[in-house]
């Protein structure tokens, strides 16, 4: 697919027609998946019984279409809302799974997109949509792990439109799995899904019957950089020395879901489930923007070793907080500390720069978990304020490290927990020239260990040609 590597423009046509029509004139072509929402009762079909069988009839009829139309070697995903008619809810997933049944399609996943936040009450149209994807070819094993259950929809451009992160993730998708270069929606309405495509890199048709819908699908932008798709754009030759992390789709649509569950977060009431469910999904998300800038670092810098995540950063925290079990915990090997200055000189200026936002997300992360745990007792706070202090320490943050890991002696000072805060103490009471001060934070080090730490806290002392420490 060197064209999807190379073009920096996706190219999108809007056609104003009939969907099913459009699709009996124009024969799929290969590298072609659908992503589409099918129209809705209320959409020009009328009312009563009489409608509503003959909608029923209608869609699944549609959907049979639309899947026929895809080649085998692409793949049709709907994104539907279930409604009620008359008091009897009306389940758009089993109307689209029978259509694939009809059709002897493969499900190759079914999630669920969360319209509104878990537990609101709703009336008329569910507060989640389901997003089916089929194919008529070979099912193949996924080559990356996907969330089955997305907690928002993303940025809506009207009632029925899908939410640009329900997007983005089909999109993803579609990059990730498939060799799909056009992403088409039959019943595009204003043109979301065709915009979030192209902004990451794919081409884009839709067909729309409203002639008003099809002028708003055409001026879409999803506001994204000028880069076609994460990693395959070429990265200039010469970036200046103080170049910041370049700007790609990916991360616009992760900052923008960022920033809307800051807000979200923020204004939940403090010391609440909800605030602290909403704080959990904000600190999943900043790793997610973490990772997504190291992936960019190697993308941008193929010569250098690759740039995994900061070692100790997410796996201790995991391990303290069961409800934070989803957050992707890096394998041993991937651990690897590239905060030195000596690894991250060696990087190009570009890599550079994404390396040090990766660890400023990945920190505020850290930080946020932290105070969620301290607030919400879900863990031991010591523990998680530790932490905080390790990597604010690895971050060079010396002075605020410093608070943390007083608050952390206050509590207590006879584990390890305050072995580790009292060398702290020392090391920087030591760089600050201040050796007295420093000998007896390694004199209380000492006393709070016993076994193997109290070895390591001698030789630590040692080391650092610290005498006269009781006990060593």
């Amino acid at each position: 697919m060197p064209d999807r590597l190379t073009r920096l423009e996706p190219r999108r046509r809007i056609i104003h027609g009939d969907a099913l029509a459009w699709m009996d004139a124009n024969e799929a072509e290969e590298g072609t998946s659908v992503i589409t929402s099918l129209p809705d009762l209320s959409e020009g079909f009328g009312s009563g019984a009489p409608a509503f069988e003959r909608w029923r009839d209608w869609f699944v009829g549609a959907a049979r279409r639309v899947l026929r139309w895809v080649p085998p070697s692409g793949v049709a995903i709907f994104f539907q809302s279930d409604i009620r008619k008359a008091g009897t809810w009306v389940d758009k997933g089993y109307l689209v799974m029978r259509a694939g049944e009809e059709e002897s399609a493969s499900l190759l996943w079914h999630k669920i997109v969360c319209r509104k936040p878990a537990g609101t009450l709703s009336l008329g149209r569910a507060s989640y949509s389901h997003m089916l994807c089929f194919t008529r070819g070979a099912p193949s094993v996924p080559t990356r792990l996907a969330a089955d259950v997305l907690p928002d929809a993303g940025a809506m451009g009207w009632s029925r439109a899908m939410g640009v992160e329900a997007c983005r993730a089909a999109c993803r998708f579609l990059v990730d799995e498939t060799a799909t270069r056009t992403v088409v929606d039959p019943f595009c309405g204003k043109g979301t899904a065709l915009a979030v495509a192209n902004a990451m890199g794919l081409d884009a048709i839709g067909v729309e019957l409203s002639a008003k819908r099809c002028r708003a699908a055409r001026a879409l932008v999803v506001t994204l950089a000028a880069l076609a798709l994460a990693g395959c754009a070429p990265v200039p030759a010469a970036p200046p020395a103080s170049a910041p992390p370049i700007e790609v789709p990916m991360l616009a649509l992760q900052r923008d879901h960022v920033r809307r569950l800051r807000d979200a977060e923020a204004a939940a009431k403090r010391g609440t489930p909800e605030r602290y469910a909403l704080a959990r999904r904000l600190a999943g998300a900043l790793l997610d923007l973490s990772a997504e800038h190291r992936r960019l670092a190697v993308a941008s810098d193929p010569k250098a070793a690759s740039l995994p995540a900061p070692p100790d950063l997410r796996a201790p925290q995991v391990d303290r907080d069961p409800n934070a079990a989803e957050l992707d915990v890096p394998s041993e090997g991937e651990r690897r500390d590239l905060r030195d200055e000596a690894s991250l000189a060696a990087l190009s200026p570009v890599a550079r720069a994404h390396v040090r936002e990766a660890d400023r997300h990945a920190l505020d992360a850290c930080v946020l978990l932290a105070e969620v745990a301290h607030v919400h007792g879900v863990s031991d706070w010591r523990a998680s304020f530790a932490l905080r202090a390790r990597v604010l320490a690895e971050l060079g943050q010396r002075h605020e490290a410093a608070g943390d890991f007083y608050a952390v002696l206050k509590a207590g000072d006879r584990d390890a927990l305050a072995v580790e805060a009292w060398l702290f103490f020392a090391t920087k009471l030591l760089a600050d020239g201040r050796s007295n001060e420093a000998r007896e934070a390694f004199i209380k080090a000492r006393a709070a260990a016993d076994g193997e730490l109290a070895g390591a806290v001698c030789a630590k002392a040692s080391g650092a040609g610290v005498e006269g420490v009781e006990g060593c």
